[in-house]
């Protein structure tokens, strides 16, 4: 599990990270920051430089914001919108995710996670 953030303030997220007790659930943490447009580049740019990827990797990205499911979808990755986040379902519909769920809590709850071996190459 890989969270991947725009957040320019790493020392903070990872304060943030393990005050919550959630530091143990991500394999990586890529925080990226910068001036590039449109935004989802800059994950697009971080996954790619800083996990194995490659056109053919099959996995998820799970995000609350159109710049995730931009993301997500330029990466050929299954992309689930959480629609309880920062944007609209309106915004995240026209994002064109596979799945919107309302909720993080609804994830295991969908078909595509169906499957022996858990989940494998998710980010967040």
């Amino acid at each position: 599990l890989v969270l991947c953030t725009l957040r320019s303030n790493s020392i903070q997220l990872h304060k943030q990270l393990t005050n919550l007790k959630l530091s143990q659930y991500f394999s990586k943490v890529l925080c990226a920051s910068g001036n590039i447009n449109p935004r989802w580049k800059l994950k697009y740019n971080i996954i790619c430089e800083n996990l194995e990827y490659s056109s053919s990797l099959e996995g998820y990205f799970i995000g609350d914001t159109d710049t995730d499911i931009n993301a997500g979808n330029e990466l050929n990755l299954t992309t689930i919108a959480v629609a309880n986040g920062i944007r609209s379902r309106k915004i995240l519909v026209k994002a064109k995710p596979k799945y919107i769920i309302d909720s993080t809590h609804k994830i295991g709850k969908l078909e595509c996670f169906n499957f022996i071996g858990g989940l494998n190459n998710i980010v967040f």
